[in-house]
Protein backbone atom coordinates (compact mmCIF):
# COMPACT_ATOMS: atom_id res chain seq x y z
CA UNK A 1 0.00 0.00 0.00
CA UNK A 2 1.31 3.46 -0.89
CA UNK A 3 1.15 6.30 1.62
CA UNK A 4 1.65 9.89 0.47
CA UNK A 5 2.65 12.58 2.96
CA UNK A 6 3.40 16.29 2.65
CA UNK A 7 6.49 17.08 4.71
CA UNK A 8 8.55 20.27 5.30
CA UNK A 9 11.40 20.91 2.87
CA UNK A 10 13.73 23.40 4.54
CA UNK A 11 12.95 26.35 6.81
CA UNK A 12 10.16 28.95 6.82
CA UNK A 13 11.00 31.82 4.47
CA UNK A 14 9.45 34.56 2.35
CA UNK A 15 7.94 33.89 -1.07
CA UNK A 16 10.96 35.38 -2.86
CA UNK A 17 13.36 33.10 -0.94
CA UNK A 18 11.24 29.97 -1.48
CA UNK A 19 12.40 27.54 -4.18
CA UNK A 20 9.94 26.71 -6.97
CA UNK A 21 7.45 24.03 -5.95
CA UNK A 22 4.82 23.43 -3.29
CA UNK A 23 4.53 25.46 -0.10
CA UNK A 24 2.09 26.17 2.73
CA UNK A 25 1.58 29.32 4.76
CA UNK A 26 2.23 29.19 8.48
CA UNK A 27 -1.28 30.60 9.08
CA UNK A 28 -3.02 27.89 7.00
CA UNK A 29 -0.78 24.81 6.79
CA UNK A 30 -3.67 22.71 5.45
CA UNK A 31 -3.79 24.62 2.11
CA UNK A 32 -1.05 23.63 -0.34
CA UNK A 33 0.10 26.40 -2.71
CA UNK A 34 2.53 26.39 -5.66
CA UNK A 35 5.35 28.70 -6.72
CA UNK A 36 6.40 28.66 -10.37
CA UNK A 37 9.95 29.22 -11.60
CA UNK A 38 8.64 32.12 -13.70
CA UNK A 39 8.08 35.76 -12.73
CA UNK A 40 5.71 38.47 -13.91
CA UNK A 41 6.82 42.10 -13.58
CA UNK A 42 9.59 41.07 -11.17
CA UNK A 43 7.22 39.16 -8.81
CA UNK A 44 7.30 35.37 -8.57
CA UNK A 45 4.26 33.57 -10.00
CA UNK A 46 2.61 31.76 -7.09
CA UNK A 47 -0.85 30.28 -6.81
CA UNK A 48 -3.03 29.34 -3.85
CA UNK A 49 -4.91 26.05 -3.53
CA UNK A 50 -7.86 27.48 -5.49
CA UNK A 51 -5.68 28.33 -8.50
CA UNK A 52 -5.76 32.09 -7.88
CA UNK A 53 -2.65 34.26 -7.58
CA UNK A 54 -1.09 34.05 -4.12
CA UNK A 55 -0.92 37.56 -2.65
CA UNK A 56 0.91 36.95 0.64
CA UNK A 57 4.15 38.65 -0.36
CA UNK A 58 5.31 39.35 3.22
CA UNK A 59 3.88 36.19 4.83
CA UNK A 60 6.20 33.48 6.10
CA UNK A 61 5.75 30.29 4.14
CA UNK A 62 7.06 26.75 4.52
CA UNK A 63 8.35 24.90 1.45
CA UNK A 64 7.02 21.33 1.37
CA UNK A 65 7.46 18.19 -0.71
CA UNK A 66 5.40 15.09 -1.38
CA UNK A 67 6.91 11.85 -0.05
CA UNK A 68 5.59 8.45 -1.12
CA UNK A 69 6.20 5.49 1.17
CA UNK A 70 5.37 1.87 0.51
CA UNK A 71 4.19 -0.14 3.48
Amino acid sequence: MLTKKIVPNGWPCTLEECPPGMFVTLEHPDLVCFKSEYTTNGKPDAFNSGGEYFCGKDDLIQPVMLVTEEQ
